[in-house]
């Protein structure tokens, strides 16, 4: 009995095969660092110059780089952007900056340049007040 269901469904699945259609092709799988890309294009367009749009979309260009485990020494310089265009927008001690300096030591030490990430730390860095 299960022989036979087995026959039938493969002879089912024969003619609905050589029957069907060719389609399109599959569209390729979801890529987070070309719709990152895309989403920055957009924010440029429509938000010209340094806003904070672009900041945002720049992070999350880098992010999804390093995400990826593409980091280069590419990703290095949107993040540099990023952090350019953040102190722009906003200033030194804003939230958008802190995010793009953390973005920018992310993608230093990710591409073995731990030591300029320190030195970036030490000329950013908040002056320390004393404990009382």
């Amino acid at each position: 009995m299960i022989r036979s269901f087995y026959c039938c469904l493969f002879a089912i699945l024969a003619c609905v095969q050589s029957t069907a259609q060719p389609s399109a092709p599959a569209p390729a799988p979801n890529d987070p660092v070309a719709a990152a890309r895309q989403a920055l294009r957009d924010a440029e367009a429509a938000h010209p110059g340094n806003t904070a749009e672009v900041a945002k979309a720049l992070d999350d260009v880098a992010n999804a780089i390093m995400g990826n485990g593409l980091t280069d020494a590419a990703t290095l310089e949107i993040a540099k952007r990023e952090m350019t265009v953040a102190e722009a927008v906003a200033g030194t001690r804003s939230k958008l900056f802190v995010r793009a300096l953390t973005t920018t030591a992310n993608a230093q030490t990710e591409v073995n340049q731990p030591s300029e990430g320190r030195a970036l730390a030490e000329h950013w860095s908040l002056p320390m007040r004393p404990m009382p």
